[in-house]
């Protein structure tokens, strides 16, 4: 089993955090679209905007991992080819302002690579490596400067350890300016308990989030966080036959519990 990429090194813990909680209300349907592509329309019922979406993927290797129409002069494209060398993948991400990112993965048991370059200023370059074995995980990650003179304009470093119903880790960011601890632990099959933590030691911030995510049956999963600004959100996902998915979610400061923001998704697809 080979590694995540070293941005993914806390993913698990934060997609608890993360996931679920919109409290907007939009309907997302996704179809499936000739020559094997899948097109998806995400429309927001609030906003009352909408953006398109595509993928299609090539026995060669090539694949258009999304196409994205959000509006006039919103376009962005992510491609990637696989196949030119065992555990190796190059990607394109661009968009219509002029952006555009020319990247590599390389992933072997022991460690994942990466590098990234803007390949439309030429101005920055990305380079990290996640390393481990037997649980135990470790990587770090650079930002250079390409404009004008080299510098490296930021660099990250990160340690954890995992285990098939657990993870702990911590990531040292901009500089070791900024410190990100995570850990989640399944106390049963059906019962997640998560917290992460960021500190900022110059600026004397620190802030904390508690969650956990129970699933109640095979199709119902409740989840909740509170954060030390006092803010609490629950959600509840409900899986319906035939791929049709609701969430439904809320948010309340303790400050002002009178005044709730609830929001519902809706998944076809």
């Amino acid at each position: 089993m080979s590694l995540p990429v070293y941005a993914d090194l806390d993913k698990n813990t934060r997609d608890i955090f993360n996931d679920d909680f919109d409290t907007k209300c939009s309907l997302k349907v996704k179809s499936e679209a000739p020559c094997g592509a899948t097109l998806t329309t995400n429309t927001d019922c609030c906003g009352f905007s909408s953006k398109v979406s595509g993928k299609w993927a090539h026995s060669s290797g090539f694949a258009v991992d999304k196409l994205e129409f959000a509006g006039k002069d919103k376009i962005k494209l992510e491609s990637s080819l696989t196949g030119l060398a065992p555990g190796m993948k190059l990607e394109f991400k661009g968009a219509s302002a002029n952006t555009g990112n020319l990247g590599m993965t390389y992933k072997h048991k022991l460690a994942t690579v990466t590098t990234d370059l803007d390949i439309a200023g030429f101005s920055t370059a990305n380079a990290s490596v996640l390393g481990g074995s037997n649980g135990v995980l470790a990587g770090a990650s650079a930002k250079f400067a390409l404009a004008g003179k080299f510098e490296v304009k930021d660099f990250s470093a990160g340690f954890g350890y995992q285990r098939s119903n657990m993870f702990a880790g911590v990531v040292a960011n901009k500089k070791f300016g900024e410190f990100n601890a995570a850990f989640h632990y399944a106390v049963k099959p059906n019962l997640t308990i998560a917290a992460l933590c960021d500190i900022v030691p110059k600026a004397s911030s620190h802030k904390f989030n508690i969650g956990t995510e129970y699933v109640c049956n095979p199709n119902t999963t409740v989840k909740v966080k509170a954060n030390s600004d006092g803010v609490i959100n629950a959600s509840v996902k409900q899986k319906f036959p035939k791929k049709f998915t609701v969430v439904g979610a809320a948010q309340v400061e303790a400050k002002n519990i009178s005044a709730v923001n609830f929001g519902v998704t809706a998944t076809l697809g």
